[in-house]
């Protein structure tokens, strides 16, 4: 469960992660990627978070299925979503752009200076590889920092709004070492009292 901005308690969706050890890096980060363009758009509550299609296609696909097509493409892509008959319609186009992908790519390295850098810093200096614990739009992931790190060179998703926190006690006890929350627009981390809780 986690609390919703108006302070209910709902469902939230458990749906990959180190825990249940799916997919390469490559999918996880794509799956990743479809959790931040979710929780981004502004009519994401008309999502169910069980369909997706992959423009140009028109089929209905799971978040597995999903990922794996964006897993195959060439990097660096851009996606946008929107929501059509509760499914999220993902369009995606490769980086090829020169000034783009210098874009691209300084973003990248600055996320990865920055926020990797961070999560490091919250984990303990034992743990090869630190465990992220992901919240979006009712749904949640353990994610290796190494799915993080692909995905910021990897990707660029439109829009999202993401912030980066110290785990909590109850991402500690998931195995993470820091939170990090997907949402709409402008981001403001949620008081101890009111964060997501139990997945």
């Amino acid at each position: 469960m986690i609390r919703s901005p108006s302070g209910a308690w709902v469902a939230c969706t458990v749906l990959f992660g180190v825990q249940m050890g799916m997919g390469s890096t490559e999918e996880l980060a794509a799956r990743l990627a479809l959790v931040a363009l979710r929780a981004g758009l502004s009519n994401r509550g008309q999502s169910t978070g069980e369909r997706y299609v992959v423009h140009p296609d028109t089929v209905a696909l799971t978040q597995t299925q999903a990922a794996r097509i964006l897993a195959d493409l060439p990097k660096p892509i851009r996606c946008e979503g929107s929501v059509s008959g509760g499914a999220v319609v993902v369009r995606c186009q490769q980086i090829s752009d020169p000034a783009l992908l210098e874009m691209q790519r300084k973003s990248a390295k600055s996320a990865l200076q920055v926020h990797v850098q961070e999560i490091r810093g919250m984990s303990a200096t034992s743990e090869a590889e630190p465990n992220v614990l992901v919240y979006g739009y009712l749904e949640a992931a353990l994610l290796p920092l190494s799915a993080i790190e692909t995905w910021f060179r990897d990707y660029r998703v439109v829009p999202y709004a993401m912030a980066v926190r110290p785990a909590t006690a109850i991402a500690r006890s998931k195995g993470a070492s820091a939170v990090i929350d997907f949402a709409q627009g402008d981001f403001r981390i949620i008081a101890d009292s009111l964060e997501q809780d139990d997945w």
